[in-house]
């Protein structure tokens, strides 16, 4: 899995970017051999309302299902980092299943009734 951080804030350091592999690599890692790549990109966006904030985008190529993109804004560049590389994780997660289970299909079991069950008569 290859994993390629790209900052635009310019405010990375060698430990955020450590931090950064570390936590995507961690909520990601169970994908592994689902995935081609990982791009980080860090950007800081100015709003009249909330001031300076980080911006955190992560895209993950996945191997024969749709691709994955999530953002997330903060004013800690940290926090942004975590909570992306969370949400990161739970995305590609329902894209994996809905993959491996088109049109519902894990979900039989339980939309009907077994048979044996008798309803009460209204």
């Amino acid at each position: 899995m290859s994993l390629t951080i790209i900052d635009h804030s310019g405010q990375m350091n060698e430990e955020l970017k450590r931090f950064t592999e570390r936590r995507v690599r961690f909520a990601l890692s169970r994908f592994d051999d689902r995935i081609l790549g990982i791009e980080v990109v860090i950007s800081e966006e100015i709003t009249p309302l909330a001031g300076d904030q980080k911006v955190c985008r992560v895209c993950v190529t996945l191997r024969r299902a749709s691709d994955v993109e999530v953002t997330d804004r903060d004013n800690d560049l940290a926090t942004c980092i975590s909570r992306v590389a969370q949400r990161a994780g739970r995305a590609v997660m329902r894209v994996v299943q809905l993959a491996q289970h088109p049109q519902g299909e894990y979900r039989q079991g339980i939309d009907h009734e077994p048979e044996s069950v008798q309803r009460p008569p209204s």
